[in-house]
Parts: C-alpha cells; structure tokens; sequence
C-alpha cells in the first residue's frame, strides 16, 4: 500500500511539474508577445510624433515665408512714401538750364511740383522766385548821375545791363520748351534816367515859382529866415526823391546863428527859436505844389497865418511837424530860394523837355501882420509890404 501510494505520489508529482513546466512554456509566449506589442505601440506614437513635428515645421516655414514676403513689400512702400521726391528725381530727370558767361544755373523741376507729365504741376509761384533770384544775381541796374546841389560836382551815370523781361515771360509761360535744354541769358541795356548832361540843364526850365513877404526891419526874423534858405538853395531832387524839410534845414540851433524872435508873424506857429522859419517852408510848399509835385506830409498850423492864403502855410518844427514832398516828375528837379528886399522867392526848375501836370496857386498877401512878444504881452502891428 506504501508503495502504491508512493507510486500514486510519484506519478502525481511528476504530473505537477509537467503542468507547470507546460505553464511555463505556455506562459513565456504570452510575454514575449506583448513585449513586441509594446514596442511596436511606441514605434507607432513615435511614428505619429515625427509627422506632427514634420507639419510643425512645415506650416512654420510656410508662414514665416508669407510673414516675411508681406513685410518686404510694407517696407518698401514705407520707404516709398518717405522719399517720393527721390524716387520722382530718379525716374524723371526734368531741369531749367540757364547759362551767363561764364555761369550755369539749373532748376530742377521735380523739386518744384514736376510729376514727368503735365506741365501745369510745376509750381509757378517757385518758377517765378527763381527766376527773380536769378535777376539778382545776374543784373547790373543803371545808376543815375547824381549832384546834390547844383554847382557842385557830378558823380556820372552808368549803364546797366539787365535780363530781357520777353525772354523770361516767355519761359515763365512755356517751361516745356526749354526743358533739358541750355538756354543763353539773353540781356538787355538798360540806360539811367538821370545822366550828367541833364543835371546841366536842370536850371533852364521854372515849372513852379513863388513869392511871399516880410517886414525887413524885423532883423532876428530877417536873420533866421536868410539861414533856412540858404540851406535849402540849389538843392536838387531825382525821380522819385523825397525831399524832407528837416532833415535837410536840421535843428535850428545858436550854434547855427538863429536867434529868438521877439517879433513874429500873427499866426505863425513859433518854435521859441528860429522864427520865421515857417514862412520859408509855407513859401517852398506853394512853389513846389504849383509844379504839381506829390506833396507826401504837410501840417496847416493856423488859418490865421498873414503871409500866405487862409490854409495854404506848411508848418514846420524840429522834433515837430515836419514837410515832405516828392518829386513825381521822370526828371530831375532844382530848388532855389532867396530871401531879399522883404521878400521870399522859392523857384522849382526842371529841364526844358520835362512833362508837367503844373497847378493854379492862389498869390501872397503883400501885407503881413505881426505881433511884439515882450513878456506875457503883446500887441499887433501893421506893417506894409516892403
């Protein structure tokens, strides 16, 4: 029994290693499998990681491809809009050249409005001050002949040289036709309108003349009046001078020998020294104003005035009122002023072939009224014509 049970526990452990031998073998399989399971589980999610990362890349390069294509053409257009003048400068070559002697000057168009095609985008306003600028650098004006006081010497005149006013009007007009093309200057001779044989001749022609009166044994008067003459006597004017009472009188001052007059005309206007001084500038402004000159600045100080018409004085004061008339005539003109025998005689010359516009002025009174200043007091004196 021993040994059949011995036997029985042989056979059933010899059956029990066979199953766990054929287990084993059974089971080794199994995880062999699933190992190359696995492996290729990871081959395949590396698989899909590589084509994910490859159309990464892709649409990276692509984009950035667009991003850099759209930024180029912004760029560009940026810089276009920055510098169009240059751009234009360098598509359209467009230039005014103008030459003189030795001198070139060029006007670039395209700097000026040109667009390459119509003419009227060039800026005619610029046109024009370019050529003005042009004027002044290549024009010699005429210069009068010159005397300020007749008998004095004569400074010469000069002739001029200037750009021919047809010539630039007709570029000014039709830009087109010069366009890229060296033009010469063309200039004119341009004469003075004042020149040395005139001034010699300034004397023979009176065009305005006239005539007040004083009482000469008013002495300091006399005196101040002789003074204010004398410095305007054989004066002359150009076209287009003003002549100024002032400036050319001065200050009336002792230095210069005026005195205070203790007798003076009623109504004049009296500075405290220089009286008198009022009837040389009311007797010039009649003289000139009867040769139809442009009277510029004139003050009537007092209607009352006895040496000339009711509103026809001129007043005059240093630092005050002052008289200015200019020489409107296309001739030079000549002052000459005497004070004699109770009388003021300014006379406006001109030569013969001057033009005038000569007024009608109404003549002096022959009788003066004056007034002794002594003091606070004073009295009125007749006195007749001397």
């Amino acid at each position: 029994m021993d040994k059949n049970n011995s036997n029985e526990e042989g056979v059933t452990n010899r059956k029990a290693n066979d199953n766990q031998e054929h287990q084993l073998v059974l089971f080794q399989p199994q995880i062999m499998e699933l190992e190359e399971e696995n492996h290729n589980c990871f081959l395949l999610w590396l698989g899909h990681k590589k084509v994910l990362i490859t159309a990464l890349i892709s649409l990276f390069l692509v984009v950035g491809s667009i991003f850099v294509v759209f930024s180029y053409k912004w760029i560009i257009t940026c810089l276009a809009d920055k510098e169009p003048v240059k751009q234009t400068k360098n598509i359209w070559n467009a230039h005014i050249i103008l030459k003189w002697k030795e001198k070139t000057f060029s006007l670039d168009l395209n700097k000026i409005g040109y667009d390459g095609k119509d003419f009227s985008s060039i800026d005619k306003w610029e046109l024009l001050t370019w050529f003005e600028q042009l004027k002044r650098q290549v024009n010699t004006p005429p210069r009068n002949a010159d005397q300020d006081r007749f008998g004095n010497k004569i400074k010469p005149e000069k002739v001029g040289s200037v750009m021919d006013e047809k010539q630039l009007t007709y570029w000014e007009n039709h830009p087109e036709k010069i366009i890229n093309k060296p033009q010469q200057l063309k200039m004119v001779t341009k004469l003075p309108s004042v020149t040395a044989a005139m001034l010699k001749q300034v004397d023979k022609k009176v065009i305005g003349s006239y005539t007040t009166y004083f009482d000469r044994r008013n002495t300091i008067r006399t005196n101040n009046m002789r003074i204010a003459s004398k410095s305007i006597n054989n004066i002359i004017l150009l076209p287009g001078e003003i002549f100024s009472f002032n400036k050319i009188v001065g200050e009336r001052t002792y230095q210069k020998g005026y005195r205070v007059a203790r007798k003076i005309v009623k109504g004049e206007y009296s500075e405290g020294i220089g009286g008198g001084i009022c009837q040389i500038s009311s007797t010039l402004f009649n003289s000139v104003d009867e040769a139809g000159l442009f009277i510029v600045k004139r003050f009537s100080f007092n209607s009352l005035t006895t040496y000339v018409p009711s509103g026809r004085d001129a007043t005059v004061s240093w630092g005050g009122p002052d008289f200015r008339f200019k020489n409107n005539l296309d001739k030079p003109i000549l002052i000459r002023s005497q004070v004699k025998e109770g009388k003021v005689t300014i006379t406006t010359y001109s030569v013969p072939n001057v033009k005038l516009r000569p007024k009608k002025v109404k003549g002096a009174p022959s009788k003066v009224s004056q007034m002794i200043v002594k003091g606070n007091k004073s009295t009125d004196n007749q006195h007749g014509k001397s």
